[in-house]
């Protein structure tokens, strides 16, 4: 399982740790990161 991820530099990103748990939920307004965060994995 994937604890968490540190994105830097990465797209909208530069500085950010995200921590997971066994389920995760990834939500927001259009623009925000979500595809970004799962493209980064």
């Amino acid at each position: 399982m994937i604890r968490w991820l540190r994105l830097i530099n990465f797209k909208a990103f530069e500085n950010q740790l995200f921590e997971f748990k066994p389920l995760t939920l990834l939500s927001g307004l259009n623009s925000t990161g979500k595809s970004s965060v799962i493209q980064s994995l």
